[in-house]
């Protein structure tokens, strides 16, 4: 792996390489002693297409990480870095704190009023500790069966559905953690009717 990136006349060292996708390669970067979060596209197709939707989310209101350069030479989108964990790695660790339901229904009053939905699995979120951003691209028209309060809050709790999703993802859960169906209804109900 090399060890700098130029993008926009600046030397941007690599700090680590975050994930490798079908379409990009995500790295932390820094400048200067600052971090980023860096996508390289492998193709132009890819790139045009993740750049669009960016725009498109942020027009929505959706808090997103802010977009601080684009090279469209090297196909290269950088990202202000946000210091936080993913919710799907404070899940597994343990139950979701009642801010976080907080800001992901902030999110959500965005996509809804925009008539669109997200990802709403927890891997597509980011937490500061104060904030919480949509790191994920995707979105689609407003569908009853895939929104937050019928689809994604299940995913949000340690629910059969919840917990699955974890394990899928490659973490070790303990069983004992697990919500029974009924009281997983009366929470997503709960914390739906407190935040609307």
């Amino acid at each position: 792996m090399q060890e700098e990136i130029k993008i926009k006349h600046r030397l941007y060292k690599i700090i680590s390489l975050v994930k490798s996708h079908q379409y990009f390669d995500s790295f932390v970067v820094s400048f200067k002693s600052k971090k980023y979060f860096m996508r390289k596209y492998k193709d132009t197709p890819s790139f045009l297409a993740s750049l669009n939707n960016y725009q498109q989310l942020k027009k929505y209101g959706i808090n997103i990480p802010k977009l601080v350069a684009i090279d469209k030479k090297n196909n290269i989108l950088l990202f202000k870095y946000i210091d936080g964990e993913l919710v799907s790695n404070l899940l597994a660790k343990e139950d979701l704190k009642d801010v976080v339901f907080d800001r992901i229904f902030l999110i959500y009053r965005f996509a809804r009023f925009s008539k669109i939905d997200l990802n709403y699995m927890p891997e597509k979120y980011m937490f500061d500790g104060k904030e919480l951003y949509y790191v994920g691209e995707e979105f689609f028209a407003a569908n009853k069966d895939k929104n937050l309060e019928n689809f994604g809050l299940r995913y949000w709790l340690t629910s059969l559905e919840g917990i699955n999703h974890l394990e899928e993802l490659g973490f070790d859960i303990n069983k004992k953690r697990l919500i029974q169906k009924d009281e997983v209804n009366k929470k997503i109900v709960l914390i739906s009717i407190l935040r609307w």
